[in-house]
């Protein structure tokens, strides 16, 4: 009986019978979104929709657009493989609707590095929340095409280990106990991480015996969805990127980890409309839920598609803190920065331009605005606000299609800080100690746009190569220059982040101005074209970085240190 079983058991997940969702949300890991960008710039259409991840039915909507009559060879199989990844949905379809995948996801990674100088995730290209787990274990499950719900289970290392080295907040927040907009209650108990024991390590790996370095955030991808053709509503946990950008968008970046958000979606050829509400943790004195603060980022983003050749994405953003929920602030259409009240609201205005000059060749750009001066205010405050702009020309050969990039990205020293309500984030993980009655809860503060913020200068130039059957690559070079300002740093003269945030200096501030170069080159491989089941793929990325400080005054540079990343994985989806 038990053979009978799990015969059985291999059969359905050989012979699987896929059923197409509506309201399935396709991961933004899936490498669906860099094949019909790929397709649209080959078809001299700008950028489908920025905002991801999509549903099946946007991307089946997107899709359609492409006439694959008028492809190459290359793009034509492009056009087939993104076709087949929509349409195969769920893995088994059942009666009166019901649908249902599974399945458990094996990847083993090892990591190695020159420099234990270079000892935390924000010294690494590829941070914790890249790194793949050791085993998921993942469901989905939809009674139609309307209704969709997926989870996962990891095993694999938490973000703060029992053998990394810690420090007080005290020792980091400013002189009158903050941390951005975040007052800290609990200096001398509330711990950060100084050193990580995976990223300090000369050599790593995603695989540990020791269970106290467990994460407990799971699932880590969670997703509730209810929609059709052209709307959706999920409530959801997971990895999202609002903008096109291949150095970071200014208004959602996907270099943090998954996000909580409630979200509503309506779509057709012509426009999208986005609502997006964004929980966000607080910190307390006994750094758990026990706080009557609140906070709660809105976006809403409308994103007009009037021409084929030209898109543009018009977004109204807010942080809103509370203690009192007041649902009338919820309404979608008003716009916060009426409320004058910034002790509770901070809004960030955004605005994306896309735009296909000829036949793989696009241009796009975006600027984003915390503050500027309004008529009758004063200039206490300074303006803040940071802008990219970039190319791409996007061709076939070798069987595949390549894309050749560049961009350029400035932000003012100011841009997501202010004294009420700022822009900066910050994630609570679960910590056990030495033994098993000490425990915690770790604060990693990220801003929820461009993972570096303010103060900075930042070129990149790469080329990505995608083909149908084995994968894509890419490798590129970043240089990044970066003044004073930090998430640590007070936004004020006095030091003082209670008051309002009047640092009047351009970008790079302060006298000694981090520069940096990455130089790097990373692919994934599948193997599925060899062998059908089980998915098997292969990835790795290499990375070397430079860093040092230029003083401005003496135009001498100093304290230069480099590093060579090396990341190699294998994974197993049965």
């Amino acid at each position: 009986m038990k053979f009978f079983f799990a015969l059985l058991s291999c059969i359905l997940f050989i012979f699987p019978v896929f059923a197409s969702v509506d309201a399935r949300f396709i991961e933004k890991e899936s490498p669906i979104y860099s094949e019909i960008d790929a397709l649209y710039a080959l078809s001299s259409l700008a950028s489908p929709n920025t905002n991801r991840p999509w549903t099946e039915s946007q991307a089946r909507l997107y899709l359609s657009k492409i006439d694959s009559n008028s492809l190459s060879d290359e793009g034509r199989a492009i056009y087939e493989k993104a076709k087949r990844e929509i349409e195969d949905g769920l893995r088994w379809e059942y009666e009166d609707g019901f649908s249902l995948s599974g399945g458990i996801t094996f990847s083993n990674e090892f990591y190695f590095h020159t420099n234990s100088d270079f000892d935390t995730e924000e010294e690494w290209v590829r941070s914790w929340n890249d790194r793949k787990p050791l085993i998921r274990l993942w469901g989905e499950v939809s009674t139609g095409d309307m209704f969709y719900t997926a989870a996962d289970i990891l095993y694999r290392y938490g973000r703060a280990a029992m053998e990394d080295n810690y420090g007080l907040l005290k020792d980091v927040m400013t002189s009158d106990g903050y941390i951005g907009s975040y007052e800290i209650t609990a200096p001398d108990n509330t711990p950060y991480v100084i050193s990580s024991k995976y990223f300090r390590e000369k050599y790593a790996s995603n695989f540990y015996t020791n269970t106290q370095n467990f994460s407990f955030i799971w699932p880590r991808r969670a997703v509730f969805s209810f929609g059709g053709e052209r709307w959706n509503f999920s409530f959801s946990r997971d990895r999202m990127k609002l903008g096109k950008s291949h150095i970071g968008s200014l208004l959602v970046d996907d270099h943090s980890d998954y996000a909580d958000t409630i979200r509503t979606t309506f779509f057709n050829k012509y426009f999208t409309y986005d609502w997006i509400l964004m929980p966000l943790n607080v910190l307390t004195s006994d750094s758990e839920d026990t706080t009557t603060e609140g906070r709660i980022y809105m976006i809403h983003t409308l994103d007009f598609r009037i021409f084929d050749r030209v898109s543009l994405k018009l977004s109204e953003n807010v942080v809103w803190k509370y203690s009192v929920f007041d649902l009338g602030y919820l309404n979608p259409s008003f716009f916060f920065h009426n409320l004058n009240n910034r002790s509770m609201f901070n809004a960030l205005a955004y605005i994306e331009l896309n735009i296909a000059l000829a036949k793989g060749v696009n241009i796009y750009g975006q600027y984003a605005m915390d503050q500027a001066r309004a008529p009758h205010e004063g200039n206490g405050q300074s303006d803040a606000w940071g802008f990219s702009v970039g190319g791409e020309y996007t061709f076939t050969a070798l069987k595949g299609v390549f894309t050749f990039y560049s961009e350029y990205l400035l932000t003012s020293p100011l841009l997501y800080r202010r004294d009420g309500v700022d822009f900066i984030k910050v994630s609570r993980y679960y910590h056990q100690g030495s033994d098993n009655d000490t425990y915690g809860h770790i604060p990693f503060f990220e801003y929820i746009g461009y993972r570096y913020g303010g103060d900075t200068n930042t070129l990149k130039t790469g080329i990505t190569y995608l083909n149908p059957i084995w994968g894509e690559c890419e490798a590129y070079i970043q240089l990044m220059e970066h003044g004073d300002m930090s998430i640590y740093k007070s936004h004020n003269i006095n030091g003082k982040n209670k008051d309002e945030a009047n640092i009047k200096e351009s970008t790079p501030t302060g006298k000694d101005v981090l520069r940096a170069i990455i130089i790097s080159i990373k692919g994934e491989v599948s193997l599925s074209s060899l062998l059908s089941w089980p998915g098997i793929s292969m990835y790795g990325e290499a990375d070397w970085i430079g860093v040092s400080t230029f003083n401005k005054e003496n135009k001498t540079y100093n304290d230069f240190k480099t590093d060579f990343q090396l990341s190699l994985g294998v994974s197993i989806a049965i």
